[in-house]
């Protein structure tokens, strides 16, 4: 059965880096950088152990959907290297890993074979693993999962439309061969609506996927954990179409599980229509889920060839949770506070143009990079890209002018110093300028003080330190710039 997207004009169009026919569209952020790799759709990527960026997406030509590029690039920047992976009827989206060692695992479906695995060694070559699993038409929306052992996990979909009894898939890689299950007791699911994969820190999986009879009908969110007696299953949201697409992490300290997804519920989905969506977080603790609201997404296209991954979650090193998301307008990055959610929006635009991809992933440093697919005109192919938070110059946190990373009573005595006793100017000018200003004066500390007790406004952009670091916003030799000669802070 196929289910053809669109068609991209000659595939020697997928090596063009340049802007696309709606970039006059759009607006970007100054502090994110937008990259186009090349022509494509569903997009995923890692960052490896040396920050190189591992780049996977596929020709969507409506006849056999293929081939399967990857490329490497030294950063989110590029240059890329586009080289066909595999020749394939492949559906997105893939699923990606970077070892510790230099390997690098794909993982996608095969519409008209097993799903297949790839290993890129760090030393050269590809190895290729076809799965012998027991669905007929499965490895739908997957995602891997790396254990202390160094086997590799994969959960996945066979859909009900091809005959699955339960639809959930889970298997182990030992280095060697597969072990591939569909557990018992999932129940049905369809795909499109996405499983998401982390191990906690007694090495068990935890699954999130939608049990659901049909794409478009009423399904729980379930939560579905491996144990020593077998799988168990808890519902996160119930009924309705409250629980698509969802993304998880488990917090390496405390084993909390965190998870967003879209709840559509009273939508209509009429194939191919923008939909109202709220984004939805959850954290488990010992008491269930606690859920609260993220945002509303205005435009979501729930068409099969739309949303696949609108949402994704990560924890940074200091276990905060990170998020990206998108519409059919916009694309955003988001970090959770103590105070809320900071939301900034990556790139919009007055039109239609991106296809339900936000993957997100974050480099050694924390700076963040957000895969994205955007439309080609009124097709669903089009420009697979990254947007990056910038770091041509220094990148620094406002009102952090001692560097340690965390604003606090002593940032107030650096500028306080500097100003009155003759002390040392900080390396990072900008990181003194709490107001942003364009100079170092006594409103700075009191604004440091007043931001710490007295309920005032966060340092200007780039800070507080809750959320990443950043470049200054004003031009290098302008007026408002101070410079940043360095700043060990992030």
């Amino acid at each position: 059965m196929k289910h053809a997207c669109a068609s991209v004009s000659a595939l020697a169009a997928a090596f063009l880096v340049a802007a696309t026919t709606a970039s006059a569209t759009e607006t970007v952020d100054p502090h994110w950088l937008i990259v186009d790799v090349a022509v494509g759709v569903t997009p995923a990527f890692v960052f490896d152990s040396d920050d190189r960026v591992h780049l996977l997406w596929f020709s969507d030509d409506a006849a056999d959907h293929a081939p399967l590029w990857i490329a490497r690039a030294g950063s989110p920047r590029g240059p890329f290297d586009p080289e066909v992976l595999a020749e394939g009827y492949f559906y997105g989206p893939g699923a990606m890993l970077a070892a510790p060692g230099g390997d690098v695992h794909f993982f996608w479906h095969d519409h008209v074979g097993k799903p297949r695995h790839f290993v890129r060694a760090a030393a050269g070559g590809v190895t290729e693993y076809v799965i012998d699993s027991p669905g007929s038409h499965d490895g739908w929306d997957g995602s891997l999962a790396l254990g202390a052992d160094g086997r590799l996990h994969v959960s996945a979909l066979f859909p009900v439309l091809h005959g699955a009894v339960d639809s959930l898939e889970y298997g182990i890689f030992d280095g060697a061969s597969w072990s591939y299950e569909l557990v018992a007791g999932s129940g049905l699911s369809m795909y499109g609506l996405n499983t998401s994969l982390a191990l906690d820190g007694a090495g068990r999986p935890h699954v999130l996927y939608c049990r659901a009879e049909g794409r478009d009908l009423p399904g729980d969110l379930v939560h579905a954990v491996a144990g020593p007696d077998g799988w168990e299953f808890g519902t996160v949201v119930e009924g309705g179409l409250r629980g698509r697409f969802p993304s998880l992490a488990i917090d390496r300290e405390s084993d909390r599980v965190h998870a967003i997804w879209l709840d559509l519920e009273g939508a209509s989905l009429e194939e191919g229509a923008p939909v109202r969506a709220l984004v939805r977080y959850g954290v488990l603790d010992g008491n269930g889920w606690e859920v609260e609201t993220v945002t509303l997404l205005e435009r979501v296209g729930i068409g099969f060839c739309d949303s696949r991954l609108p949402v994704s979650l990560v924890l940074d090193s200091d276990q905060r949770v990170q998020i990206a998301l998108c519409d059919a307008r916009s694309v955003v990055h988001g970090v959770r506070t103590d105070a809320g959610w900071e939301l900034v929006e990556v790139v919009t635009s007055a039109s239609d143009l991106y296809m339900g991809v936000a993957q997100l992933a974050l480099d050694s440093r924390g700076i963040p990079t957000v895969a994205l697919w955007q439309r080609d005109g009124t097709s669903p192919a089009g420009m697979v890209r990254l947007a990056t938070l910038r770091t041509d110059d220094a990148v620094f946190h406002r009102g952090d002018p001692n560097e340690t990373g965390v604003i606090d009573v002593s940032d107030a005595v650096v500028v306080f110093t500097f100003l009155f006793v003759g002390g040392a100017g900080p390396s990072c000018r900008e990181s003194a300028d709490v107001n942003n200003s364009g100079q170092v004066d006594i409103s700075d500390g009191v604004a440091i003080l007043n931001f710490l007790f007295g309920g005032g406004p966060p340092p200007a952009l780039p800070g507080p330190t809750s959320r990443p670091c950043g470049p200054d916003p004003d031009a290098s030799g302008s007026a408002g710039d101070l410079g940043c000669d360095s700043y060990t802070g992030c």
